[in-house]
């Protein structure tokens, strides 16, 4: 299911801009804390549409993408919810 969301995702991203190479990487699994989470990597002839895609796709996992997070505190087990402030961002991009 998630492999499939960020296949939409970058589609989307190609109809907006226009791109060569696109790579996203997300890591799953048990991660410590500072881990290196998710690679996003974005090609263009110009550097401004690769910089916009590459935010774009990043938002768009922040928010739309169906990761489940959970989180260890002191032995207790507790699922995270995606922070507004990702909502905020997220938000600028579309009008659907």
């Amino acid at each position: 299911m998630t492999e499939k969301l960020i296949d939409e995702v970058i589609s989307e991203a190609r109809e907006r801009w226009d791109l060569g190479g696109v790579i996203v990487i997300h890591r799953v699994g048990s991660l410590l804390p500072k881990d290196q989470i998710v690679l996003v990597a974005v090609t263009s002839s110009h550097r401004e549409s690769a910089y916009l895609a590459n935010q774009y796709i990043m938002d768009y996992l922040k928010v739309r993408a169906t990761f489940w997070k959970m989180t260890d505190i002191g032995g207790q087990r507790l699922w995270l919810d995606m922070k507004d402030s990702d909502k905020e961002q997220a938000s600028g991009w579309c009008c659907s």
